[in-house]
């Protein structure tokens, strides 16, 4: 059978509470993924169980069967996705 793989981007309050809660509610270790933009957070949640990444969100989008964006809504909008209308425009 194969396992899907739900990616948790972002690691702050939500991200954290959102990986606790699917912990506890008995998700395997090797169906989650977290990325997050800063190391030394990363590096505190790092505990052996789950896999977590800093940076990176966008390198691991195609692998995730699900994607969790926690992440401040700053950072989504410095960026806009290749395909959105607002990235074809010309000044």
């Amino acid at each position: 059978r194969r396992v899907s793989l739900t990616a948790i981007f972002g690691a702050g309050v939500m991200g954290e509470t959102l990986l606790a809660g699917l912990l506890r509610a008995g998700w395997q270790t090797d169906e989650l993924l977290v990325t997050e933009r800063r190391p030394e957070r990363a590096a505190e949640l790092r505990d052996g169980r789950v896999e977590v990444i800093a940076g990176g969100h966008h390198l691991h989008m195609e692998q995730a069967d699900v994607v969790a964006a926690l992440l401040c809504p700053f950072l989504l909008t410095a960026a806009p996705h290749p395909a959105s209308p607002s990235s074809a425009r010309t000044p």
